[in-house]
């Protein structure tokens, strides 16, 4: 057990990978810049009660997260700049309380949120038990697909200011097989064709790219809303 008054450190004898474990009072967490780097994942939450996460895992360049459980945020109000610049983060944060929260400022700025990870996170806190009011949440560069209902009720309904990417859905791809999303194109999609296409049945979608050396042959209806990329053949 820690008692000092300066952040710990330890240095070990072999290099390699280490899993650290962290009990009893550890309210706030925060990598000196020199390791940020070292820092390769997050894999468990526990039971701390947290109370700051201020710039947090900021600039950790090589995080990845496969906590399943979520920090425990009661006595938590910043958030701002936790995983800034973790240009490898990419997660789901659609479970944790942010109740309590009163800035998100930097906090996903610069990461490797997916659409889909992004999308769980809006949905998640848009339906929070207790929203919070008035929050500006930055997100620069990442992008959601599905998730802008979610995002229009925390801004309309909660007065949050939200910076991103804006909306981007990725294309629906052919691989030469099957559709990666299994069903296939609904007329709303972007549709990538990366694999040669006979199938009785056509497609309508948003836009359309197909890929160098592809062949796209439609033996029904195809309907193309947006634009038409061509690089192989039709």
């Amino acid at each position: 057990r820690y008692t000092g008054t300066f952040a710990p450190t330890h240095t070990y004898t072999t290099e390699g990978v280490y899993t650290v474990k962290v009990s009893g009072d550890f309210p706030y967490f925060i990598v000196r810049a020199a390791d940020r780097a070292k820092l390769v994942e997050i894999s468990q939450w526990g039971d701390i009660a947290w109370e700051e996460f201020w710039g947090s895992f900021q600039n950790c360049t090589n995080l990845t997260y496969t906590a399943t459980d979520a920090p425990d945020l009661s006595g938590v109000t910043r958030l701002q700049e936790m995983f800034s610049g973790a240009s490898s983060f990419d997660a789901d944060l659609g479970s944790w309380d942010i109740s309590t929260i009163i800035n998100m400022y930097g906090m996903l700025d610069g990461t490797a949120l997916s659409a889909a990870n992004y999308d769980q996170t809006l949905a998640g806190w848009a339906e929070n038990a207790d929203v919070p009011s008035d929050i500006y949440l930055s997100a620069s560069g990442v992008t959601y697909c599905e998730g802008g209902n979610s995002r229009e009720d925390l801004i309309n309904n909660h007065n949050w200011t939200i910076t991103d990417g804006g909306q981007l859905c990725p294309p629906v791809v052919w691989d030469g097989v099957a559709w990666d999303n299994v069903t296939g194109p609904t007329t709303t999609d972007n549709v990538e064709i990366n694999g040669d296409y006979s199938e009785p049945a056509g497609f309508e979608c948003a836009d359309l790219k197909v890929d160098f050396g592809v062949s796209l042959t439609v033996n029904g209806t195809l309907i193309v809303n947006g634009d038409l990329t061509n690089y192989g053949s039709m």
